[in-house]
């Protein structure tokens, strides 16, 4: 593993978010597989090679996979929640360059990869726009669960299932507002 919570955009303009980049080798072919550690244990799944790099690849971390392998043994339909935002994790870089009063949650609003420029970041009609989040909040826990680097929004969002009601704490011009936001089922393809 040489980083964590790499975003990546795929060759049909979807976002993979909060990724372990690796320099294991990962082919056409090999994805899918374990990514281990030198223990030998498993901490991510063998997802996406980097085009146009030597080598470069990424995992989905485990935290996020576990709960899909878990319905896909039990023969439950593969579902994930869903919020139906663009976020940003907050970084110590980051929060010094948007000067956030915070340097850990999610910045709810997205950058369009190819300009730069923002782009909205809460989907109108979809479960965060329908229980309150707008764009410019800082999620900061769900759950009491707090938002940080080595707990990303993602990771802490796979561990409820779709149509669970989540309590969620955001940071709002400077004040603190608690939301609930009931989660919908990740459309097929994101």
């Amino acid at each position: 593993m040489s980083a964590k919570g790499r975003s990546i955009i795929t060759d049909d303009n979807n976002s993979l978010n909060n990724l372990i980049q690796t320099d294991a080798a990962i082919n056409p072919g090999n994805s899918g597989g374990p990514l281990l550690d030198a223990a030998g244990n498993i901490v991510g799944i063998n997802t996406a090679i980097a085009t146009n790099s030597n080598g470069i690849g990424f995992a989905i971390p485990i935290d996020i996979a576990r709960p899909i392998m878990e319905q896909a043994v039990a023969g439950e339909p593969l579902s994930r929640p869903f919020l139906g935002i663009r976020f940003q994790s907050i970084t110590r870089k980051l929060a010094d360059e948007r000067k956030l009063p915070v340097q850990v949650g999610a910045l709810v609003g997205g950058v369009d990869p190819q300009t730069g420029d923002p782009v909205p970041g809460v989907e109108a009609g979809k479960p965060a726009d329908l229980g309150g989040v707008k764009d410019g909040d800082i999620i900061t826990s769900i759950n009491g669960k707090v938002i940080d680097e080595e707990h990303p929004l993602d990771a802490t969002l796979a561990q409820f299932s779709p149509g669970e009601t989540v309590s969620m704490d955001v940071l709002r011009d400077g004040q603190h507002v608690t939301l609930q936001v009931t989660l919908g089922t990740r459309p097929a393809g994101l």
